[in-house]
């Protein structure tokens, strides 16, 4: 992994405590993807406490390494905002998925 994907997952990490559980049970996501943009897609999602309909953005930063500071300082203007014309912010994390593949030693 690049050292810049390393470094926002261990900012991340460092950030994560029973918030980010928090945010992993309090939202759902749908399989309807809604957008895309350069940051990568944004799925239809649950608040599953008011029921309300949000959406979720989902990265692969591996995909956009290239792009991890303005990743981040999307994420920290977005939290900073409370206007009405402006998506919520609610939090991030990350998920680590590892690929396992059968047969292969």
């Amino acid at each position: 992994m690049n050292q810049s994907i390393n470094q926002l997952i261990n900012q991340t990490t460092l950030q994560m405590s029973s918030g980010d559980l928090e945010l992993k049970r309090r939202f759902q996501k749908m399989d309807e993807q809604i957008g895309k943009g350069s940051f990568g897609r944004v799925y239809k999602g649950l608040d599953c406490n008011t029921q309300e309909i949000v959406a979720i953005k989902i990265i692969d930063l591996e995909e956009a390494e290239d792009e991890i500071d303005d990743i981040q300082q999307e994420m920290r203007i977005l939290s900073q905002c409370d206007c009405p014309f402006v998506t919520k912010y609610f939090g991030s994390f990350v998920q680590v998925i590892l690929w396992v593949e059968p047969g292969i030693s």
